[in-house]
């Protein structure tokens, strides 16, 4: 303010001279033209400060409005009020793309495939991109899975051999994956190398939405309260229950 304070003084002395009401009408389109300079630059800061994304073009606690939004185009493929999931193509590889909300709010996204996907490479769905995205992973489990931690999201995954017989259904895709207690590694068993199809996971969660299930314990009770999307999405947290 004070580089402006001469100026201003300039100018409060020479609309002494005008009438009363030439003055008035002075410091009216003076202030207009101030507040319009002002309002240019917020918007310009606003327009070049990059808006930061948890997944996709939304964030965690955000509405399913916006996410519909967001995904404007896309074909719902299921929506129950508290999980949508839309068709989607991500590498040119049919998966489907699926948010979770909690009392409205997002807390949980990612991609999976139903029906097993024919890859050469798995690694190059998902894997690949997010070790160049997002560098050294925090873990790196025995089955495959692999497991980000920022302050805000995690990011996990993993890809399942599907074996010589087509699943079909998101229930075939649990047990395959491993279900409560019997949880199997498909990675240990089974060379990778005698499959061609795959299923592939990719999860988003929300950072305080998985330290909110530690403060619970995790408990497979407490899982049980996840939609069958989730379930297949939070292996991850049967994994790290006895690590964090």
């Amino acid at each position: 303010m004070k580089k402006y304070y001469g100026l201003s003084k300039k100018i409060a002395n020479a609309l002494l001279v005008f009438p009363e009401s030439a003055r008035v009408c002075t410091v009216l389109l003076l202030l207009f033209l101030i507040i319009c300079v002002n309002g240019c630059a917020n918007l310009q800061t606003a327009l070049l400060t990059p808006q930061t994304y948890h997944f996709r073009k939304t964030r965690w606690g955000t509405s399913k409005a916006a996410v519909m939004a967001a995904e404007q185009g896309k074909r719902v493929h299921f929506d129950n009020g508290s999980t949508l999931v839309f068709k989607h193509r991500h590498k040119d590889i049919p998966i489907l793309l699926v948010y979770c909300f909690q009392k409205s709010q997002l807390r949980t996204a990612g991609y999976l495939t139903v029906n097993p996907a024919t890859l050469k490479d798995p690694t190059r769905l998902f894997q690949q991109e997010l070790l160049k995205a997002l560098g050294e992973p925090t873990q790196t489990f025995k089955n495959g899975g692999i497991l980000w931690k920022r302050n805000e999201t995690l990011t996990y995954t993993n890809t399942y051999p599907a074996g010589n017989t087509d699943i079909h259904d998101i229930e075939d895709i649990r047990v395959r994956i491993g279900s409560g207690s019997k949880s199997i590694s498909p990675r240990v068993d089974i060379k990778a190398n005698r499959f061609e199809k795959w299923h592939v996971v990719c999860a988003y969660i929300d950072a305080s939405f998985y330290r909110e299930l530690n403060t619970k314990g995790l408990s497979l009770s407490t899982l049980e309260a996840l939609s069958p999307y989730e379930e297949i999405m939070f292996e991850l947290f049967k994994e790290t229950l006895e690590k964090d």
